[in-house]
């Protein structure tokens, strides 16, 4: 009766055995087969636009205007109310005196932009206007990206006082490349005791690049200059979409290893039993 019951604890034991090798190699050939899984689709939105802001912070935009504020304090909060309408785009930051330095490149991180923007002063890149060269700057940015639409935003209070290239070679080149400039011109050209604005450089450069050139008298003027822009600029969001996949293989190779360690038990299990049964 024990011998029997012995006998048949060794079949059961053997069929378990037989059982785990089956769903091992079950479990082997589907690892082989690399199975994926599907996850939810993802769909991500990126604007065709991307501009560059260059923005003066010579001397003269310390002028303080009929409210009370500088040039520069009310250009910074027009500047952050148009870069906020403008958070599907890329954005990048150009400041400008004796030569242009760059901010911050493209970025879609529309607070980042306005963070630095609220810590510019005046005289921090020098007290002169390099306008020429804040266009070049520009553009050697641009020539690092490939989105089609590249615009470039100019805000000055001055004319160029001495640039290494030209504004209008600067504007030339930029019409090669496919830059669209657009000129603010923030000031009284005819003012005593600074560098007027010189309009018709300005003009000139929103006209070879096919932009517009502005000349804001006031706060509410230079606002309405940039909404009109955000109508001529109207941003070309592109979505695309696709679709993660999980590789589910390592799971089946895991479950195997748990089924082999499992089968070395059961194994040495029967073998430990065994060899204590002669004994007895």
């Amino acid at each position: 009766m024990k011998e029997s019951l012995e006998h048949g604890q060794v079949q059961q034991r053997d069929r378990l055995r037989k059982i785990l090798l089956i769903i091992a190699w079950v479990l082997f050939c589907l690892a082989l087969a690399r199975p994926v899984q599907q996850g939810r689709e993802i769909v991500r939105e990126d604007s065709s636009k991307s501009f560059y802001l260059a923005l003066d912070i010579s001397g003269s935009m310390n002028h303080i205007e009929s409210d009370g504020d500088s040039r520069l304090q009310i250009a910074k909060s027009i500047l952050t109310k148009f870069i906020k309408e403008r958070e599907n785009d890329n954005l990048g930051l150009i400041v400008f005196g004796d030569a242009p330095y760059l901010q911050a490149p493209l970025t879609k991180d529309s607070t980042v932009i306005s963070e630095l923007i609220d810590q510019v002063e005046v005289g921090m890149a020098g007290l002169s206007t390099h306008l020429g060269d804040a266009i070049g700057l520009a553009i050697k940015m641009f020539d690092n990206i490939e989105i089609k639409d590249k615009v470039l935003i100019v805000l000055t209070d001055g004319n160029d006082t001495g640039s290494l290239i030209a504004p209008r070679e600067a504007s030339k080149i930029a019409k090669e490349r496919n830059i669209k400039i657009h000129t603010i011109g923030f000031g009284n050209p005819t003012e005593v005791g600074e560098n007027p604005i010189d309009v018709e450089v300005l003009k000139q450069i929103s006209n070879v690049t096919n932009g517009k050139y502005f000349l804001p008298k006031s706060e509410n003027d230079l606002e309405n200059v940039f909404n009109e822009i955000n109508k001529i600029e109207e941003s070309k969001i592109n979505k695309t979409s696709y679709t993660p996949k999980y590789e589910l293989f390592y799971y089946l190779i895991l479950i195997n290893i748990m089924i082999y360690l499992f089968y070395l038990v059961v194994t040495n299990l029967s073998k430990i039993k065994m060899k204590g049964g002669r004994h007895v």
